[in-house]
């Protein structure tokens, strides 16, 4: 839907923490690269998402018995919309004052007051926010972190490595990002 307005980390925070000059500028489109190929990357393995960004997520159905949507990524800041075909096939809009965020699990979207029971329907579409805020500064110092050394590793090593693998990312890095990931829990 909408991306992230800003990268988690600044341009400076991946210069300084590769020792680069920060007026040497030749490769601060490369370098910015890789940082938002890292933040890509953690996002997906800890199912977070660093800076605030619109996303939707799609279901077949209403879940049985009340139960909540469970929306895959967090944080989740606010919903912006529940929509729907109803049995006559027809888009609707489920009123905001029949669903909140709540539960004992983020990202969870719980009915309020319509007798515990979500409507007839299909294609559920849930709209909403996600991320922790809107700038380097909202995003926790661990992930901050795991993103700076994730990218400085590949900019310093520069290795052909699969899209999306962790194979030559350090074991710190990755005890880094799986503290980071949605509904871990510590040992």
């Amino acid at each position: 839907m909408v991306g992230p307005a800003a990268e988690p980390v600044t341009l400076e925070q991946l210069k300084r923490h590769a020792r680069l000059p920060l007026d040497l500028d030749d490769e601060d489109e490369e370098i910015l690269g890789y940082g938002k190929a890292a933040r890509r990357l953690v996002e997906k393995r800890t199912a977070l998402r660093f800076i605030n960004q619109t996303l939707a997520t799609t279901f077949e159905a209403f879940p049985d018995c009340g139960e909540p949507l469970r929306l895959p990524w967090a944080p989740v800041r606010s919903l912006v919309a529940v929509t729907y075909r109803d049995e006559a096939g027809a888009e609707a809009t489920l009123d905001p004052a029949a669903y909140r965020l709540a539960g004992r699990t983020p990202g969870e979207v719980r009915l309020v007051d319509v007798g515990g029971r979500w409507p007839d329907g299909c294609e559920v579409r849930v709209e909403y926010v996600a991320g922790y805020g809107d700038g380097p500064g909202d995003v926790p110092e661990d992930a901050g972190l795991a993103l700076m050394i994730v990218a400085g590793l590949w900019y310093d090593r520069r290795l052909p490595v699969a899209a999306g693998s962790m194979a030559n990312v350090p074991l710190h890095v990755k005890d880094l990002i799986d503290g980071l990931r949605w509904g871990a829990f510590p040992r």
